[in-house]
This record gives C-alpha cells, sequence and structure tokens, in this order.
C-alpha cells in the first residue's frame, strides 16, 4: 500500500520509496482485505505493532472496528521456542522453524 509518506526505516523491512509510489491507497484494498482474513488468524512478527496500524487505518477508513484485531506474534513464539538468548528478528525464527 502507499503509506504517502516516508517509508521508515527500509535498512529493517526492506521497502524503499519505489516500492510503493504506484501501489494502491488502504481504502482501495480494504474491503477485499477483511473478505480475504475473515474466519481466519493473522500470524505477525511483532504482532501488537502491526495491528495498532491495521486498526487506526481502519478507523480512518471509517470502519466499525472497537478493538484491535487480533493476531497470533511470531516474534512471541519465537521467544517461547528460542528461549531468551537468540535474537528473536524474523530471520532467525525463520531458521527456527526451517532449519
Amino acid at each position: 500500500m502507499n503509506p504517502h509518506r516516508d517509508v521508515g526505516a527500509s535498512h529493517i523491512h526492506g521497502i524503499r520509496v519505489g516500492d510503493v509510489l504506484d501501489a494502491p491507497d488502504f481504502s482501495d484494498i480494504s474491503d477485499h482485505l477483511l473478505e480475504m482474513n475473515s474466519g481466519r488468524v493473522v500470524v505477525a512478527h511483532n504482532a501488537s505493532f502491526d495491528m495498532r496500524f491495521l486498526h487506526r487505518e481502519l478507523q480512518l477508513a471509517k470502519y466499525d472496528v472497537p478493538t484491535r484485531p487480533v493476531a497470533l506474534c511470531s516474534r512471541k513464539w519465537a521467544g517461547r521456542m528460542m528461549g531468551a538468548g537468540p535474537p528473536r528478528s524474523l530471520t532467525a525464527a525463520k531458521h527456527l522453524v526451517f532449519s
């Protein structure tokens, strides 16, 4: 989606301005997004962070969403499975699952 603002820490998430310039706005895809996720569980790495953004965008798009969407957090699960020592980055979690 096109955030219509700075994309932030590209070195962390890998998204560049050129990647989103021609992307649709949230309002262009929100109905499809909600339909696609109906009856499903969202899984995200650092889910509370992502769900705050999703909740706010849904409110701005005038959806009646009184509470944040629920999601499973792969970052929390990585911490439980890997322990406190190793980093809980998405890359580290991926290696845990696929090794």
